[in-house]
């Protein structure tokens, strides 16, 4: 059995376990995103989000909704697994860590202050680049 190493994102925030181009392209996109997040950016963070009914990146209450959500959040030990090319669309399966104060916790929990994502991505893939659609996720306590 070969084990390859992971090798870090563009900007050495996401670890990519599956190396290769379309993996380096979703590190860079995913790097934007938490950068955005962690720098409680909510515009940075959302130029690589599609329009959609539940956020319009491009809507003053939607950012700012979103930006009072991550207000408190430090995400870290962000995880590429497996992406996969479906076309139109990429699917990521990504795992990180958030911490955020108590009342910043997902939705179950708000009170939790370290959590542990599991999260299944599908990202739209045209000439504009890659953009999160959609987001399946599971969580638990750190």
């Amino acid at each position: 059995m070969t084990t390859t190493a992971a090798t870090a994102g563009p900007a050495g925030l996401v670890a990519i376990d599956q190396p290769g181009d379309l993996a380096a392209r979703v590190a860079a996109m995913f790097e934007t995103y938490f950068s955005g997040i962690n720098a409680n950016d909510p515009e940075q963070a959302l130029t690589v989000v599609e329009p959609t009914d539940r956020m319009d990146p491009t809507d003053p209450a939607d950012i700012a909704a979103f930006g009072k959500a991550i207000a408190t959040t430090q995400d870290d030990d962000v995880q590429l697994g497996t992406v996969t090319d479906n076309g139109t669309t990429v699917t990521a399966e990504l795992s990180f860590r958030s911490r955020q104060d108590a009342g910043y916790g997902p939705a179950d929990d708000p009170d939790q202050t370290c959590t542990r994502w599991t999260m299944v991505y599908t990202l739209a893939d045209s000439a504009g680049g890659l953009r999160i659609r959609d987001v399946d996720a599971t969580h638990q306590a750190c």
